[in-house]
């Protein structure tokens, strides 16, 4: 406590910065290595998203998210850490501050680069479902004349479940063979019987 109380008034917010800031960043970053709460800054920063519209005239946005937890836990720790050492140097206090500042948001540039490096080294799960054109599977359940049901066939060498029509429009029976004919809104396979 004599430490804390050896500081004057901005040393001690960048103390309390450094402190809270580092303790919160780094319980965060252990969370998000064991797999705990990686939802939370989703719900956390929802309204903070910064949005940034392109002009291809599409309807595509590219939205990414700079204010979440970890970065504004980083920015703090950094902003502490660094302004209270420039500080301690003697340096003038706007110097501290302004240096405390540039450290702060180095930080949240780099952490936001770093989680963008590892969501793009995650695989979507994402399979193109024109592949599955020709191949056989079986009924999963079963498909009404004038309904959807579902198929399981083989795509990349796995096996995938699928929402299935009748090409003829005749019913289709749990663990029937079919073959895909065609693909139809992206996700729905028409299939036929196989003879």
């Amino acid at each position: 406590m004599e430490f804390f109380t050896s500081f004057d008034g901005i040393d001690k917010t960048f103390f309390i910065c450094a402190v809270f800031g580092g303790g919160l960043f780094i319980a965060r970053l252990v969370m998000s290595f064991v797999g705990v709460g990686d939802d939370v800054d989703a719900d956390a920063v929802a309204d903070t998203d910064i949005n940034v519209d392109t002009d291809t005239g599409a309807e595509s946005t590219h939205s990414f998210k700079i204010l979440t937890i970890q970065g504004i836990t980083g920015f703090f720790m950094m902003f502490g850490l660094i302004g209270l050492a420039l500080s301690q140097a003697g340096v003038w206090k706007s110097l501290a501050i302004t240096g405390g500042t540039v450290a702060g948001l180095a930080t949240v540039w780099v952490l936001d680069r770093t989680f963008r490096l590892m969501k793009g080294l995650q695989s979507s799960g994402n399979i193109n479902t024109e592949l599955a054109i020709g191949q056989e599977g079986t009924v999963y359940l079963t498909i009404p004349e004038k309904g959807t049901g579902k198929v399981h066939v083989s795509v990349d060498g796995r096996l995938r479940e699928f929402s299935a029509v009748s090409e003829k429009q005749s019913e289709l029976k749990t663990g029937d063979r079919v073959r895909v004919v065609r693909v139809l809104d992206g996700s729905i396979l028409s299939v036929d019987r196989v003879a």
